[in-house]
């Protein structure tokens, strides 16, 4: 099955609360049982993108008012 996951934050690149911790496990465990998972977050500007695997540029003007 292919999943995305569409969160505010995930850990460790850009974490805040738990959900980062919640949406990091949840998408391991994912991936582990066979699935093809992606997950889809904001840029922010503090994020630590050394710690980002497989990062790709998809849009450069994509507008979400």
């Amino acid at each position: 099955m292919f999943i995305i996951m569409i969160a505010s934050e995930c850990a460790p690149v850009a974490k805040v609360g738990g959900l980062g911790d919640v949406v990091q496990g949840l998408s391991r465990e994912l991936a582990m049982r066979g699935h093809a998972v992606e997950i889809i977050l904001p840029k922010y500007d503090c994020m630590r993108y050394d710690r980002i695997w497989g990062l790709t540029k998809t849009f450069s003007d994509l507008w979400v008012p």
